[in-house]
């Protein structure tokens, strides 16, 4: 089992010549679209390039090239004698990797911040990050201390402290946009920031891994936005896609009781019932469960649980019945959800009958609205935990681009999981269960929202 991390960060931009950064990102904010394609055609030739030679190339007049050259040569990238460009071959390696984001099927991924990074000093690095002494690789490290599971990197994310409240700000605003996607323009107006001020933002959230800067091409301009890394970005819209959608006419649903805690309700009034007078289970009234096959659960459960021993079609209770069936509701509750007899049928000697498993798919239930009720087999393809010897939603990398790798279930897990919600969570009053067109449903009740917190 992966283990969430502790990893911490102390990115002081300070520690580094940050400033050129800085200086080169506001500059190439600035430019058009013709010198966009200027200078992605002077990085992809050689160091020494003749003008007339990139003018055939950019199909352009040499008289028109040459002032835009003239104006390109602010970005210390060349600088030009007569009719030949020089290029200064450490700088090309600085904006090769700026330039990419003007690349259409460019992708702020892992590849991109392992290239960020090593354009920071090595000693810089290792000041920047918790880096286990044992490591040879400062970004396995990284994408194995804080994003190897959507978990540690959530709680990386949320142990992140920032002095300046705007970033913490500047993070819910994307979080919350949709898609995922801020404009630069925006959050600069917004915030009312300087231009200096809004890259040194970004730029020491890119070295936290929280976001990156990048350019669309829309109604003819590149403009630039803001959006999480693209491993990231595809994980969220992969949960948004899978989440189930609620059923929409509840009328048609068929509940399987009267209300969230008719089971355990209906448990004690058939104890207490059947120690005053000798009854069979189905003669017994003002039972919550009316359907025939939860009054035979009902008595299933009471028998497995130890509640009392059955004669003749009649149930004499025991004293751990009647002792449980004296207690308040929140404590029959308590006492069925750790009792080791309550275990889910043809599953109490398997490996996923265990109280991290139970407790996952408990959790998994958190995110569902009160209330609201959605189909079974909607939930189940939603799921993103670990369940038993299956592997947690993970990063992989795939021949050069990683990815956020989902679990893949076994028939077996998911009939667990249907189990563990549909008679479990159901029988504690973490749910409510119906039926919906022939179909098992369910939703997430008040006490389960407080239960799995």
């Amino acid at each position: 089992m992966v283990q969430s991390s502790s990893f911490k960060t102390q990115v002081v931009l300070t520690d580094y010549f940050y400033q050129r950064d800085i200086e080169y990102r506001i500059l190439i904010s600035e430019l058009g679209n013709f010198e966009i394609d200027v200078l992605r055609e002077i990085l992809h030739d050689s160091l020494h390039i003749s003008v007339k030679h990139l003018a055939e190339s950019l199909e352009a007049d040499i008289e028109d090239l040459i002032p835009v050259l003239d104006s390109l040569s602010r970005t210390k990238l060349f600088k030009r004698e007569g009719l030949t460009i020089l290029v200064d071959k450490e700088t090309r390696k600085y904006y090769e990797i700026q330039m990419e984001k003007f690349n259409p099927r460019f992708e702020p991924n892992l590849g991109f911040i392992q290239n960020m990074l090593n354009n920071v000093p090595l000693n810089v690095l290792l000041l920047w990050y918790t880096i286990p002494r044992t490591s040879n690789n400062i970004f396995s490290s990284i994408v194995n201390e804080c994003l190897l599971t959507p978990k540690i990197y959530r709680q990386y994310m949320n142990e992140l402290q920032f002095k300046e409240p705007i970033l913490k700000d500047l993070i819910k605003d994307l979080y919350n946009a949709q898609d995922f996607k801020l404009f630069s323009k925006e959050i600069i107006a917004k915030y009312q920031l300087t231009r200096e001020e809004f890259e040194k933002h970004i730029l020491f959230l890119e070295y936290h891994f929280i976001c990156c800067l990048t350019y669309q091409f829309i109604d003819g301009a590149w403009q630039e936005v803001v959006t999480p890394f693209a491993e990231w970005l595809e994980y969220l819209q992969t949960e948004i896609k899978l989440k189930p959608h609620p059923i929409q006419i509840v009328e048609e649903v068929i509940p399987a009781c009267k209300n969230e805690f008719g089971f355990i309700e209906d448990l004690a009034t058939i104890i207490s019932t059947s120690h005053k007078s000798k009854i069979a289970i189905n003669e017994i009234r003002d039972l919550n469960s009316t359907n025939p096959e939860c009054v035979k659960s009902l008595e299933n459960k009471i028998l497995q649980l130890e509640f009392a021993r059955k004669s003749d079609r009649l149930l004499t209770p025991t004293d751990k019945g009647l002792i449980w069936a004296r207690k308040s509701l929140h404590e029959r509750v308590t006492s069925l959800a750790v009792d080791p007899l309550n275990f889910v049928e043809g599953f109490e000697n398997s490996n996923l009958w265990n109280l991290r498993t139970i407790h996952a798919i408990e959790k998994s239930l958190r995110h569902l609205k009160l209330f609201s009720w959605v189909d079974l087999e909607d939930f189940l393809k939603s799921l993103l935990i670990n369940i038993g010897d299956t592997k947690p939603t993970m990063l992989q990398k795939k021949g050069k681009k990683w990815k956020y790798v989902l679990p893949e279930y076994t028939s077996i897990e998911i009939d667990f999981v249907s189990k563990v919600i549909m008679e479990r969570c159901y029988e504690l009053g973490i749910v409510m269960i119906g039926n919906h067109q022939g179909r098992p449903c369910f939703y997430l009740a008040r006490f389960g929202k407080e239960f799995i917190y």
